[in-house]
């Protein structure tokens, strides 16, 4: 059982002689997670991170995790605040042995289709990697435990690169997870 869809609240101005603020409710378009060994299934929208614990010899593996938005319904807004949400419920948390996770946001660089098709080891580190936009705690209970919901304020850097990309740059939006 995997998470269907993430939810992004922004807040944002319109471009035009509006001065008022309005928080607008985004959920992701897809999302989806990718192994250290480069393997990711386009069918699966599960959103898989951490490390899986070794078996005999086997050392285990990485997996990192991606949201994709397709913001064409902001486009021209200008965003001041973004909160992205993992909804409670919509999966389990196991035990790490270590306690709370932190779990690491940052920009994604891969081309989209690339990345929602299975772009393989390079698509996996970039999700792990480059520009941070935020971080949170995620509650981790002894054996599986349903998800809680967890939040990531996107910081300045984010913010930036969402306002770059509605100015005109685009409306496809990537986040990785590690």
């Amino acid at each position: 059982m995997g998470i269907k869809r993430i939810l992004l609240v922004v807040t944002a101005f319109v471009l035009s002689t509006s001065v008022n603020a309005e928080s607008i409710t985004i959920w992701s378009s897809d999302n989806g997670s990718y192994a250290s060994n480069g393997n990711h299934d386009p069918d699966s929208n599960n959103i898989l991170t951490g490390q899986t614990k070794s078996y005999g010899g086997d050392p285990g593996i990485e997996l990192r995790n991606f949201l994709y938005f397709d913001l064409s319904s902001i486009s021209g807004y200008t965003v001041t605040s973004a909160v992205v949400t993992y909804v409670a419920g919509n999966g389990t948390t196991g035990d790490s042995g270590y306690g709370n996770e932190i779990v690491e946001l940052y920009d994604v660089t891969s081309d989209i289709s690339n990345l929602l098709s299975g772009g393989g080891v390079s698509v996996f580190t970039d999700l792990g990697t480059g520009n941070s936009y935020g971080s949170a705690v995620v509650e981790v209970s002894t054996g599986l435990a349903p998800m809680p919901e967890v939040s990531f304020n996107l910081n300045t850097a984010a913010l930036t690169d969402l306002n770059l990309l509605l100015s005109g740059a685009g409306t496809d939006f990537a986040i990785g997870a590690a």
